[in-house]
């Protein structure tokens, strides 16, 4: 991601992921940690904002393996960078976001990839809401 679109308190990409074929520009707020963590990251000349060692910008595949390294070193498994996408919308579904609210952060262009992270969270928090229920309820004899 270029360090031109940061600004104002945003950053507005083109997905990638999504493939978007008309080239929709997303503006993204950024979440306050973000942009503490951002502000305070070393400077460089480079044009992207995250970069290898030697400050150089990364190559997709490039991240990718070094992100699965990272894993693997912290002793985690069966985490991967895509699945950042799927947590994040997961988080903005229980934390009360709508389908139309996670679609423009995540830039979805087909609604079924939100429902389907919308039901994973949904299910959480039927699940609480039942074990509630049983610790509420009387114990009939």
């Amino acid at each position: 991601m270029l360090r031109s679109a940061r600004r104002g308190g945003a950053i507005e990409v083109i997905p990638e992921k999504t493939k978007n074929s008309s080239g929709v520009r997303l503006w993204i707020p950024e979440h306050p940690d973000l942009s503490r963590a951002l502000d305070a990251a070393p400077r460089n000349d480079a044009a992207t904002i995250l970069t290898r060692a030697d400050g150089m910008p990364w190559k997709v595949d490039h991240f990718n393996h070094e992100f699965a390294a990272a894993v693997k070193a912290a002793g985690l498994s069966g985490l991967s960078f895509h699945g950042l996408r799927k947590a994040a919308s997961v988080r903005m579904a229980e934390a009360g976001a709508t389908d139309a609210e996670i679609d423009s952060i995540l830039g979805h262009s087909d609604p079924k990839m939100t429902r389907l992270y919308r039901s994973q969270a949904d299910q959480k928090t039927r699940a609480t809401a039942a074990i509630g229920n049983l610790t509420r309820t009387p114990r009939q004899p």
